[in-house]
């Protein structure tokens, strides 16, 4: 018997806690997200590199991020050095002639320091393939008022 699976991927970005100073992330980008963002920005189809930013948020005036660049194969990422009770966020974009073109935005956490809130890396990759709704229209709205504010958390 032969069946066409009808399977949608969708896009996401989850950040998940494991400790007071490690955090890891886990995303999807479908083509269908990939190409919303070429289609606006045709020069990042060759040159552009996929990059991942965590965002300390716990005092607003000041915006500190890490920035790792990765491979496009690349579906995850382990961040250490995280200061306890703070917060953080991260964003998946495309990188080009220091420009930072955003994807995906993920959730908060806040690196508390205590035991019962930690959560295993077995755990954060079970919890990260759950599904998230996320509609293009949104990113071609974030893309098209995009003006060298990565987010509108800041």
């Amino acid at each position: 018997m032969n069946r066409n699976l009808n399977i949608k991927m969708k896009s996401f970005l989850k950040l998940f806690k494991i400790n007071e100073t490690k955090a890891f992330m886990y995303w999807n980008i479908t083509p269908a997200r990939m190409n919303v963002v070429l289609k606006n920005q045709p020069q990042l189809k060759k040159t552009c590199k996929i990059c991942v930013r965590l965002y300390d948020i716990t005092n607003p005036m000041a915006k500190t991020y890490q920035q790792i660049t990765t491979a496009p194969t690349t579906k995850s990422q382990r961040f250490s050095n995280l200061l306890p009770n703070h917060c953080y966020y991260a964003q998946l974009g495309l990188y080009h002639n220091n420009v930072f073109y955003p994807l995906l935005l993920s959730n908060e956490i806040v690196t508390s320091n205590h035991k019962h809130t930690q959560m295993t890396l077995h755990a954060a990759q079970k919890e990260a393939t759950q599904d998230i709704n996320i509609d293009d229209s949104i990113l071609l709205f974030s893309l098209s008022s995009y003006n060298n504010n990565p987010c509108g958390k800041c």
